[in-house]
């Protein structure tokens, strides 16, 4: 499981540095799209019983496929998120951005000007983060007794709307930059 979120976060250079070392312009939107894919594929074959029942325990070979799957999304969404920001948000753990919450207030308690703007927008933005990923727990946690795998439906929909809107429409602007340039 641990080797494919690594595998995952592999891929997702693929799409963004690979493409940028080859002199073209990154698509995250490609790994993003691949990760909306695989919760998609997770809750129609959950849904046709490839898993077994959900939320039952994890010791039989479908429970590993199906946690490995969910590794491989996580670590190409993690991987490809923070590359295309430049490392500043991470999707799929929360001790880090906590931490950066706190030291951007830090900072900015110390700090005036631009770096005090810059150190709480970066600690709004961290916690912008803590309370979407609490609000999708909630949400699951509603959910998933209801609906079951179909349940995956719900974060694939926000993470495909996300990247039309963040990374797919930057990619059409600079294709069409590009074109105005030659």
């Amino acid at each position: 499981v641990l080797a494919l979120f690594v595998f995952g976060a592999f891929l997702s250079v693929l799409a963004v540095q690979g493409r940028v070392a080859k002199g073209k312009a990154p698509r995250p939107w490609w790994a993003l799209s691949a990760v909306v894919g695989l919760l998609l594929i997770v809750s129609v074959m959950g849904r046709l019983g490839v898993f077994g029942p959900f939320g039952g325990s994890v010791e039989q070979p479908t429970d590993f496929l199906l946690l490995s799957v969910l590794a491989l999304a996580m670590g190409l969404q993690n991987a490809t998120v923070a590359s295309s920001t430049g490392v500043a948000v991470r999707t799929t753990h929360m001790t880090g951005p906590a931490t950066d919450v706190g030291v951007g207030l830090g900072v900015a308690l110390f700090s005036t000007g631009a770096a005090r703007e810059q150190a709480l927008k970066l600690a709004t933005l961290r916690a912008g983060k803590i309370g979407a990923f609490i609000l999708g727990a909630v949400a699951m946690t509603l959910l998933a007794p209801r609906l079951g795998y179909l349940a995956f439906v719900l974060p694939a929909s926000f993470i495909a709307v996300a990247t039309v809107r963040s990374f797919v429409t930057a990619s059409a602007q600079l294709t069409l930059t590009e074109r105005t340039q030659s």
